[in-house]
């Protein structure tokens, strides 16, 4: 289980781990990536983000938050918080987390 948390093109490392993650056929590993930006044309390759979490089958999730959201933005708002990561561990990850990724 690994956590990740990458801001803007922080976001090219993650991106390729996670890839290549999800192509290896029979892997358990489950990956939760939050990903800031300050604003929504600022979110790097999201269909592709999207798309890994949908073929994952449960094993990435995307939370995407913003400084300056878009009127009717329904992720998360600011900075990354403590409360964020928690959430973001609550679902789908059990207490056990055996690694962090931190990339801006």
């Amino acid at each position: 289980r690994v956590g990740m948390i990458a801001g803007g093109t922080g976001l090219t490392p993650m991106l390729q781990i996670v890839r290549a993650a999800i192509r290896e056929k029979g892997g358990t590993c489950k990956f939760r990536l939050i990903y800031a930006n300050k604003a929504e044309d600022d979110i790097l390759c999201r269909d592709l983000l999207d798309d890994l979490e949908w073929q994952s089958t449960g094993r990435f999730k995307v939370y995407y938050t913003l400084d300056f959201p878009p009127q009717g933005w329904k992720h998360r708002t600011g900075f990354v918080t403590r409360e964020m990561i928690r959430e973001s561990r609550r679902v789908g990850l059990s207490k056990q987390l055996h690694g962090c990724l931190l990339s801006r």
